[in-house]
């Protein structure tokens, strides 16, 4: 043991682990050889409710069990058996099903099916997850450092993905990284390398890593539209003076690429598979700017798992322009009231009333600020959600419009398009992105901007 010992030491004082936080680093005094003993208990805490059935289950672990045998049998003995090995695989796939009667009749309720199927699953979980770990440690060096808290929570990540659905686990083990183009989630694991530098990054800040590993379990769960017409008009009555019937009427009258581009806007805001995505590419170019920079004030949010909200918005308005949209509009509050600066021209609120085209204009121009809202209240409006809130649907609407996205915020700024506005922008919809107070609470309860 002590010769174990006095390899741990040498291999957690490498430079290789130096970067990897003293919280999930291997702790050499405290070795535990048993790392993730009882595999299948995490294996199905990592990738809990993902089965829909015990037949699913059962099915997965007979997929798992017939690549084992296939693998410890050389191919020419089962070509010169071909029939024993068929009749074999037969019998074994009815023993399996045979064993979880077994365990079932032997188990106390609740959840009799639960532990009839973990009573099974040890020797299973143990294959599937020491392969996971050895395909992780190929791709991210640093795996040997971590201990068995970090190893774990790196590898739920990882299972809670690849087992959607169970057959990406059993093609992982027969395939490796060909697998990808059939199960594109197995990315991950192989992706480890590529990110890595993100991966140094986060785990120098544990309570970043934490904020990035939770960013989507809030997003709202809107439905998607298929057409315009399946918009919660009603919602936003208050906030147009056309009322939710005439705009029905209208959706039906749309323009097709027009009605896609809405569609596909509208959605773009509600998709919590996509907003997810969106979230974390944004956290790490925010953080990465933030490292860049190395502002003390910056590294001490860092650590505190915040991200800067000016970097954010820095970020966000490089993207916008890297897409060509340099004309920013501004709507401050001053001593006069409120104004919209647009090209030079200072409009107080009376004459945003009695020109609405002043306010067309700047929709069709690009990307406002609204600063006349105070953007440190988390539950207000915000002063930067409108901005962001284009960068999310961005690519949707060039899709949509084909690379031609100006024709939709052409419409917008239109007399006939201006009565979306409120629906995809400024919706009274509290379920929704498209609503910028949902959209403010959820940056600074998630992506904490401070």
């Amino acid at each position: 043991m002590d010769s174990l010992n006095s390899m741990c030491e040498i291999v957690v004082k490498n430079e290789m682990c130096s970067k990897v936080p003293q919280d999930d680093l291997l702790d050499c005094n405290s070795l535990d050889n048993s790392f993730l003993t009882n595999q299948w208990d995490f294996i199905t805490g990592c990738a809990k409710g993902v089965f829909n059935s015990v037949k699913d289950t059962l099915n997965f672990f007979w997929e798992i069990m017939k690549f084992t045998w296939e693998n410890a049998t050389s191919s020419e003995v089962r070509a010169k058996t071909a029939d024993a090995s068929s009749e074999f695989l037969h019998s074994t796939k009815l023993y399996l099903h045979t064993e979880y009667q077994k365990a079932y009749a032997k188990a106390s309720p609740p959840m009799k099916q639960m532990k009839a199927l973990s009573s099974m699953g040890g020797a299973i979980g143990s294959l599937v997850v020491n392969k996971i770990s050895e395909f992780v440690a190929a791709e991210y060096e640093e795996f040997g450092c971590l201990n068995q808290k970090a190893k774990s929570s790196m590898l739920c990540g990882i299972v809670g993905d690849i087992f959607i659905p169970p057959a990406g686990v059993v093609a992982l083990l027969k395939y490796g990284k060909v697998a990808v183009k059939e199960y594109p989630k197995l990315s991950r694991i192989f992706d480890l390398s590529k990110k890595t530098g993100y991966a140094k990054t986060l785990s120098m800040y544990p309570k970043l890593r934490k904020s990035y590993e939770e960013l989507g379990k809030e997003i709202p769960t809107a439905k998607s539209i298929s057409h315009p017409r399946e918009i919660n008009f009603k919602a936003s009555d208050n906030f147009r003076p056309i009322k939710a019937e005439e705009m029905k009427r209208r959706a039906d009258q749309l323009d097709p690429t027009m009605g896609e581009a809405i569609t596909a806007a509208y959605n773009s805001l509600n998709d919590p598979e996509e907003l997810t995505k969106y979230f974390k590419e944004l956290h790490q170019e925010t953080v990465e700017r933030m490292i860049a920079k190395g502002r003390p004030e910056d590294l001490a949010l860092l650590k505190e798992g915040k991200i800067s909200k000016q970097a954010m918005n820095v970020v966000l308005v490089k993207r916008l322009k890297d897409r060509g949209d340099n004309q920013f509009t501004t709507i401050v509050l001053d001593p006069k009231g409120l104004t919209l600066k647009y090209k030079g021209d200072s409009l107080d609120g009376e004459t945003l009333v009695s020109a609405p085209d002043k306010f067309r204009a700047a929709v069709k121009s690009g990307p406002f600020f609204d600063r006349a809202f105070d953007d440190a209240d988390r539950y207000g409006h915000g002063a930067f959600t409108h901005i962001m809130q284009r960068d999310i649907v961005s690519k949707s609407v060039a899709k949509a419009t084909n690379n031609n996205p100006q024709e939709f915020w052409d419409f917008l700024g239109s007399k006939k398009g201006i009565n979306w506005w409120a629906d995809l922008f400024d919706s009274g919809n509290s379920d929704s992105f498209n609503r910028p107070e949902t959209l403010r609470k959820f940056i600074g309860h998630n992506l904490n901007a401070d």
